[in-house]
């Protein structure tokens, strides 16, 4: 049995300015990444937008007139294909999405025949599976700024600034305002999470 899926991932917020509740999921399930094309992106390691800057780990504002920082968000990674259950499968990543109607009824079957259909081809495009070569790190790389974009298009905010990719086991580089926070990434694979200041900045 194989697998040549993708996990999924959901932006969260890690702390907000405005009022919301602590790693409160914000992509919508109806929200595609091209309604977010318009978030604008910086890397923290490479560039930054004019007015703001790191010092001691801490993300700066020095233009508060123009710039307001909304929130400090995260990426959620998750089984789609997760458990035996009689329910549909979990979306899957958009670039996978034909997997929404192809999984569910392999997942119905999986259970129903407690996993022996598993072993079947069927059902192995729907099994995510990751690597760590250099073109699934940057593939995987893309569709984490896409989500954090989602989610800055979620919280009101244009511009993300993407402070970290982590893998698990990997320490902050850049702190949440410089205080404690577990930034450790997700199933000990190389860019496995991605961390970033959503900000809505006056044009």
């Amino acid at each position: 049995m194989t697998g040549c899926a993708h996990y999924n991932l959901e932006p969260v917020t890690v702390q907000q300015n405005r009022p919301a509740k602590s790693q409160e999921i914000l992509g919508r399930s109806d929200m595609r990444w091209e309604d977010a094309a318009d978030i604008e992106v910086f890397h923290a390691q490479s560039s930054l937008p004019s007015g703001v800057q790191f010092a001691s780990g801490k993300l700066e504002v020095k233009d508060t007139s123009r710039i307001e920082v909304i929130a400090f968000v995260t990426t959620k990674m998750f089984n789609p294909f997760g458990g035996w259950r009689f329910t549909l499968a979990d979306p899957y990543m958009q670039d996978e999405s034909w997997k929404d109607y192809w999984c569910s009824p392999n997942m119905f079957l999986t259970t129903v025949t407690i996993g022996l259909w598993a072993w079947l081809p069927f059902s192995w495009p729907c099994y995510p599976v990751e690597s760590d070569d250099e073109a699934a790190i940057n593939a995987r790389k893309t569709r984490l700024v896409y989500t954090l974009k989602k989610g800055a298009k979620a919280l009101g905010g244009n511009t993300i600034i993407i402070s970290e990719f982590a893998k698990r086991g990997d320490s902050a580089s850049i702190g949440n305002g410089g205080g404690p926070l577990d930034r450790k990434g997700q199933w000990g694979i190389e860019a496995g999470q991605a961390y970033g200041y959503v900000l809505l900045v006056k044009r």
